[in-house]
Order: structure tokens, then sequence, then C-alpha cells
């Protein structure tokens, strides 16, 4: 990497106060899931009461793979593959999976779902990689989904109301995603990866913070989803405000630190 392009990527102190900002937002969610007392101790409590296992590993892999896209899906060819295919392909087992569950549920609800969502990643994650032009496509729609889902969030149930109408709007952004992404490959790849990185850390942020954007966002791809009376629609605006920043910030990083560069893999000297 040139002198030039170390420049223009983001400084250690950048990525410190983003990371910080990132933190406080979570942190004044788990705060008022506690009734505004602000201690150590009741912050933890509240965490420890409704986060598990499998949410902190959903957590864990949703942030540590936005924080990759975000700041690096162009200059990363097989890695921007590798995680187009798994959200994808991840999203699409959990819609499929939790939409097909019986009245009665599923046994060990959490570990199957999370052991299906990730192998049905992995799956679309290796695909994306030896299919190359598949990868690319996979992309855009992983992409264009994101923009779709952070679009319907802006209110409870989502922006639009009709459930066959949201099926119609998310399957019509991942086709346009899809489509797009080949035409315009440079553009579209760093707005679509900086949206989706940018609204996966926040979800990620969620699971934790439990402020309720995660709930919203399962009550769009859900269809027996009821959102909790409880949900403050002011806090997920907050978060939804805080992945345009991200998003925003994404792009603008990539678009500097990428000109001249083209999406492929990088050739060996």
């Amino acid at each position: 990497m040139s002198a030039a392009a170390l420049a223009l990527l983001p400084s250690r102190r950048t990525l410190l106060a983003l990371f910080a900002f990132i933190v406080s937002v979570g942190a004044a969610g788990a705060d008022d899931a506690t009734g505004g007392d602000s201690t150590t101790t009741d912050v933890t409590n509240a965490l420890a009461n409704h986060v598990t296992v499998q949410s902190a590993i959903a957590a864990v892999i949703l942030i540590i793979a936005g924080c990759v896209v975000l700041f690096f899906g162009h200059r990363l060819f097989y890695p921007t593959l590798f995680v187009g295919g798994f959200f994808f392909f991840a999203s699409l087992a959990y819609v499929v999976l939790v939409n097909a569950e019986p009245t009665s549920g599923y046994s060990n609800r959490s570990t199957l779902i999370l052991c299906v969502v990730l192998v049905a990643g992995i799956v679309g994650g290796l695909l994306a990689i030896c299919l190359v032009k598949l990868g690319i496509t996979l992309v855009g729609a992983a992409g264009g989904f994101a923009l779709a889902l952070f679009v319907l969030s802006w209110k409870s149930g989502g922006v639009i109301e009709s459930g066959l109408g949201r099926t119609i709007f998310i399957i019509a952004c991942i086709i346009i995603g899809a489509i797009v992404i080949h035409f315009v490959i440079k553009s579209a790849l760093i707005v679509f990866t900086s949206i989706a990185g940018a609204f996966g850390i926040t979800l990620g942020i969620d699971f934790f913070a439990q402020t309720g954007f995660a709930q919203t966002v399962q009550s769009i791809l859900i269809k027996r989803t009821i959102v909790d009376s409880d949900v403050s629609q002011g806090k997920v605006v907050a978060l939804l405000v805080t992945t345009a920043v991200l998003a925003a910030i994404g792009m603008i990083v990539q678009f500097r630190s990428n000109r001249g560069r083209t999406f492929g893999p990088q050739k060996r000297l």
C-alpha cells in the first residue's frame, strides 16, 4: 500500500473516537433498560438478563464483519465476496427457518437457529469465493437487502404496513442491487458495502444494548413477530441515524482510499 493510500485511511485516533461513539450508543441503550440507573452494576445485570451466548456470538460476528466491509469492502476482494455471500445466505436461512417454525417452537431454538444460520452463511460465503460473478451478485443483493431493511425500520412494524408490500419492496431492492453492481461495480460496491457494514454494526450493538432495533427488523422479516410495546421508537431512530452516519463515513473513506483501484484479486509481484 502506498504512502498516499495510507494517509487517506482513517487514523488510529479517528477509529478510536468512532469506536468510543459506538460503545456510548450501546451503553446508553443498556442504561435506559435499567430504568435510568447508570451504575455499572445495573448495566451489567441488564446485559446478563437479556444477552444469551447465541446472541453474543451473532453480535460479535455482525460487528466484526461490519467493520471489515464498512472500511475495506472495495479493497479486500475475497473477504468481501465471502461476507456478501455469508450475509445473504445467512439472512435467507434465518427468514425461512423462523417463518417455518411450528407453533410449539423448535427444540433448543436459539442454538438450532444459530447453527443453521452459520452453516448456511459459510456455504454462501464459499460459493461466493468459488464463483466470483455469483459472489459479486450476492454482494449487491446483500447491499440491497440491507438498504431495504434500513428504509423500512424507520417505523415500528415497517414503513410499509402491508406484509405483501414489504416483501415486494425487499425483493425489488435485492434484485436492483444484484443488477446495478455489475454495471457500476466500483460505486455500487462501495455504497452497498458501506450500508451493509454500518447496518451490521448497529444491529450487533443492539443485541447488547436491547434498544428494540433488532426486534423492529425482526418484525419486518417475520410475519408472526409483534413489537414489544415497551420498545422506544426514539432509540431505534437513534441507531438508524448512527447507521447513516457510519455508512457515510465508510463511503468517504472507501472512495478516497480506492482512487484508481479496481475491485479484483491483487496480482502478486
